[in-house]
């Protein structure tokens, strides 16, 4: 168990493991059995997530950084086991409680095999009282719901990367936004330059994200899937509200958004956008 961030456009887990870390989502999925995994996302991330909460959520776990990996399971931050992580985190960053907290001696542990591992773990007595969270009890929160990665590119999947990175641009996250873009992909804003490869978009969102807070509302109008590349076109209004407390700027923009397929993924190819056309 752990919870993702981007870093340089690439995901990350920051977990417990020997220590508390950060691991490549690739190499964390592969220890699953065939390389399965489950995801799950914080109810209304929308509107509880933004800019500065997932900046809070992050520092809230690099504190534990390099903190050894809790064998007994106590509630303590000199040691910290996988499910404390995450848990201390959301409780820390945004005052959410994912999932409730139990004594340990409450957990059913009159399986032989189980009994023998907390023998050996922690001695003749067994373990000691104490608050714990399982990873069970998170899972089953209603603070989070399910996040189904796709087997396949496909038109729900298209339409996912639209609403996705609107969420991730309304929450301020350039790496989450970065990560939906293809290395060599273009931008054409109205009336500019094509901005061509993603290092180069970067410093389009340091600015747009210095500046204002997007509040961006999507409609999607139409989504099309050929083989190993999609279209989905529709509209963009809402609001940028300036940082500086000056009038919001209303937007009014069709856009088109051509994805490429890479790994099973849709990555966006090319992004444009122009003011809204009149009736």
């Amino acid at each position: 168990m752990g919870v993702i961030f981007f870093r340089e456009g690439k995901p990350f887990v920051l977990e417990a493991a020997a220590t508390v870390k950060y691991t490549p989502f690739a190499e964390w999925t592969a220890r699953g059995v065939e390389g399965r995994y489950q995801l799950r996302r914080l109810k209304n991330a929308d509107r509880r997530l933004d800019a500065n909460t997932v900046s809070a959520l992050r520092q809230a776990g690099e504190r534990y950084l390099g903190r050894p990996y809790d064998l007994y399971f106590e509630w303590s931050d000199d040691r910290i086991y996988c499910s404390e992580l995450a848990w201390k985190m959301y409780d820390s960053a945004l005052h959410v409680e994912i999932g409730r907290l139990q004594d340990v001696r409450t957990f059913r542990l009159d399986d032989p095999v189980v009994q023998a591992k907390m023998r050996e773990r922690f001695g003749p007595e067994g373990p000691r009282q104490g608050s714990v969270i399982s990873p069970v009890a998170m899972f089953e929160s209603e603070e989070l719901l399910p996040v189904g990665p796709r087997a396949a590119c496909d038109a729900d999947a298209a339409r996912e990367v639209a609403t996705g990175i609107v969420a991730a641009d309304n929450a301020g996250d350039i790496e989450r936004v970065l990560a939906y873009y293809a290395a060599d992909a273009v931008l054409v804003p109205p009336g500019e330059a094509e901005v061509a490869g993603r290092d180069a978009i970067r410093p389009r969102y340091e600015k747009l994200f210095f500046t204002f807070r997007p509040r961006i509302e999507l409609r999607i109008d139409e989504t099309v899937v050929e083989g190993d590349s999609a279209l989905v076109r529709g509209h963009n209004g809402g609001t940028l509200e300036p940082k500086d407390g000056s009038p919001s700027k209303a937007l009014d923009d069709d856009f088109r958004m051509k994805l490429r397929c890479e790994g099973k993924l849709w990555r966006i190819a090319h992004l444009a956008w122009q003011p809204a056309s009149k009736p």
